[in-house]
């Protein structure tokens, strides 16, 4: 079931569409990125960084419809 997105929720998404892509650590709003994208506002793309300590990173971007919500609004 799609929510009716709040303020922070619009505000998220045009920081990702201005950056291009984020991390959690950049937006730190884990549970609205979860849920953004469980909507299908946004995907996520896990990036291994190089050394075999480094823990994986998780990256943000818009989709479609997210890039549609974020422009117009």
């Amino acid at each position: 079931m799609e929510t009716k997105l709040d303020p922070k929720d619009l505000q998220i998404l045009k920081e990702i569409a201005t950056l291009g892509e984020a991390g959690r650590n950049v937006l730190d709003e884990p549970r609205r990125l979860d849920r953004l994208e469980v909507e299908g506002y946004v995907s996520s793309v896990r990036r291994d960084p190089p050394g075999l300590d480094a823990a994986p990173a998780w990256i943000y971007r818009l989709t479609i419809k997210g890039r549609a919500i974020a422009s117009r609004r």
